[in-house]
């Protein structure tokens, strides 16, 4: 009952985000970025990141074979499995990382805790994009979720350690 015309484009454009063109230029930019404050092993520790998460997502795809909502529902055509959503895994996976990065580099708390919000409502909003859009269930959304911050609480044991120590930054 949320669906508008002028809503549907908008959901488009969000799920685009998280694709494999955007999230590469972001690699690219946030690795600039890192480098030009000193930091190194930040695109790589994000790019590996996104690279477990897609795997992760695809085993547990081919494992589940969750079919998508009825085609009727769907505002985009996509094929393949629904469970866990793809997109929410990918979103958690990518804009999750860089809460965690920010959260260990930042030192103004007021930045901090502004960008960490702007970057967990990124995540909600793409979760919600593919609800909107017809191509998953919510539980797929939710698992997806879950399974990339699974993921996440794992990986920034393991590879966050391999960075230099954390230090906030301005």
């Amino acid at each position: 009952h949320v669906r508008a015309a002028w809503l549907t484009p908008i959901m488009e454009v969000i799920s685009f985000m998280v694709t494999p063109i955007p999230l590469i230029a972001c690699l690219f930019a946030i690795s600039l970025g890192a480098r030009a404050r000193g930091v190194r092993g930040v695109g790589a520790l994000c790019a590996v990141n996104l690279v477990g998460s897609t795997v992760l997502n695809q085993v547990l795809k081919f494992i589940i074979q969750r079919p998508r909502p009825d085609v009727s529902l769907r505002l985009v055509d996509i094929g393949g499995f629904s469970f866990p959503s793809g997109h929410s895994m990918a979103a958690m996976a990518f804009f999750g990382l860089l809460v965690w990065l920010v959260w260990h580099r930042v030192r103004d708390p007021r930045l901090r805790t502004g960008l960490c919000a702007l970057l967990c409502i990124a995540i909600v909003v793409v979760g919600f994009s593919r609800v909107y859009l017809g191509v998953h269930y919510a539980s797929d959304v939710i698992a997806g979720f879950c399974a990339s911050l699974i993921w996440l609480a794992v990986y920034t044991k393991v590879a966050g350690p391999l960075l230099a120590a954390p230090e906030r930054v301005d």
